[in-house]
C-alpha cells in the first residue's frame, strides 16, 4: 500500500454521501456559504467503536439546519444535479439520524483499517506512555481516538432573499484526534459572547468569528485559551470549552443565560453531577467568584474533562481530587446512557 507522508494525518471523508478519494481536499462552494457561512456543523469523538452521545449530537445538527432553512419556507423536490445534495423530503429527523449514523460508521470503518494497514506494513516505536496523562495511555495503549466532524451547508441565490428549494450540502470527515495538554492555562479576553437574542446561541453555526477572536487573542499571550465574558461583563464561557469551578462543595458553571454554547459534554456533565448527589448552581458570576474556586475545568466533545492549572496569577492543582471524580462521574454516564456502537 502507499503509505501516508509521516506528518500528513489520516482523514477520510463523505460529501453528499458519495466516499472521496483519500488525498481529496476539494468539495463544490457555493457563494451564500462563502459569503454569510450559511452553515453549521458538529464536532466529537469516536473511541474503541464507540461514540458518546452521537443521537445529541445529530439532533443538534437537525435543528441548526432548521434553523437555517426556516422550516416555514415550504421545501419541496427537486432533482439532483450533478452530486446530489440532500432530498428535501428526506429532511425528517429519523432519516437525518440513519443518513449520518450509516456514513459515520463507513468512514469510521475505512480510517480505522488504514490505521490497521500501516501498523502492520510499518512498524512503529511504542509511544512511551510515562508522563502522558492517563486518556493519552490510553489511546497508546487501546487504539486511536477519533475527531469525527458533520458539516452542512446551503446553497442558495445571491444575498438575503429565501430561496424555496436551497441545495443541501453535507460533509462528514474523520481524522485522528490529536493529543492534548493534560492541563491548560486560560486567559481572560475583551471578547463577549453574542447575545440569543441575536443568533440561537445553542447552535454551532459557521460562523462564529468571536470564538475565533478570543482563541486567537489567548494564543498571542501564551495561553491554550480564553474566557469571554457575556455584554454585562458576567462569566460566559471559553472559545472551544464550557466553563466549570468547584468552590466550598458546590459546583458552578456559567447559565445558558450568559449567551453561552451550552455545550452536550457541560449538559451531560451537569446532569450527572446532580444524579450523583453534588449541589451544582447555573448562574452569573463574576471573575472574583472564579478566582477564589478550588479547582477549575473545561468540557467540551472533543477533549472532554480538562483541568485548568493558571488563569492569570492564580494558580490551581491540575490533578485536585475533584477532577477525578468528576471524570469518573461522567464515564459512568457514558455508560449508564450508553454510547452508539461504531
Amino acid at each position: 500500500m502507499t503509505s501516508r507522508p509521516p506528518d500528513t494525518p489520516a482523514v477520510r471523508r463523505m460529501f453528499n454521501g458519495e466516499l472521496l478519494p483519500a488525498n481529496s481536499q476539494t468539495v463544490p462552494v457555493s457563494p451564500d456559504s462563502l459569503r454569510f457561512g450559511t452553515g453549521c456543523f458538529e464536532t466529537f469523538r469516536a473511541w474503541k467503536h464507540h461514540v458518546p452521545f452521537l443521537t445529541d449530537h445529530i439532533e443538534r445538527l437537525y435543528d441548526g439546519l432548521m434553523y437555517l432553512l426556516n422550516p416555514t419556507s415550504g421545501i419541496r423536490e427537486k432533482k439532483s444535479e450533478e452530486r446530489r445534495a440532500m432530498p428535501p423530503q428526506k429532511l425528517d429527523k429519523e432519516n437525518w439520524k440513519k443518513m449520518w449514523t450509516r456514513e459515520i460508521q463507513l468512514l469510521l470503518d475505512k480510517l480505522r483499517n488504514e490505521l490497521r494497514n500501516e501498523l502492520r506494513d510499518e512498524p512503529r516505536k511504542e509511544p512511551s506512555t510515562q508522563n502522558l496523562p492517563k486518556t493519552s495511555r490510553e489511546n497508546a495503549d487501546q487504539g486511536e481516538v477519533i475527531r469525527v466532524r458533520l458539516q452542512v451547508w446551503l446553497e442558495e441565490p445571491h444575498g438575503y432573499r429565501q430561496q424555496a428549494v436551497p441545495h443541501i450540502h453535507r460533509l462528514t470527515e474523520v481524522s485522528v484526534l490529536k493529543q492534548h495538554q493534560p492541563a491548560i492555562k486560560l486567559v481572560y479576553v475583551p471578547v463577549q459572547t453574542i447575545s440569543r437574542f441575536a443568533r440561537p446561541a445553542h447552535l454551532k453555526l459557521s460562523n462564529m468569528l468571536h470564538y475565533r477572536a478570543a482563541f486567537r487573542e489567548a494564543a498571542a499571550r501564551g495561553a491554550d485559551d480564553g474566557i469571554l465574558t457575556n455584554k454585562e461583563g458576567f462569566l460566559a464561557e471559553t472559545a472551544i470549552s464550557n466553563l466549570f469551578w468547584l468552590r466550598d462543595d458546590t459546583v458552578y458553571t456559567p447559565s445558558p443565560d450568559m449567551d453561552i454554547l451550552p455545550g452536550i459534554t457541560r449538559n451531560k456533565l451537569v446532569k450527572a453531577l446532580r444524579e450523583e448527589g453534588t449541589n451544582v448552581v447555573e448562574g452569573a458570576f463574576q471573575k472574583a467568584h472564579l478566582e477564589k474556586a478550588d479547582a477549575v475545568w473545561t468540557t467540551n466533545s472533543l477533549r472532554e474533562i480538562v483541568p485548568v492549572y493558571r488563569i492569570g496569577d492564580r494558580s490551581w492543582a491540575a490533578d485536585h481530587e475533584m477532577i477525578s471524580l468528576v471524570r469518573q462521574c461522567y464515564d459512568q454516564l457514558k455508560r449508564r446512557e450508553g454510547a452508539y456502537h461504531a
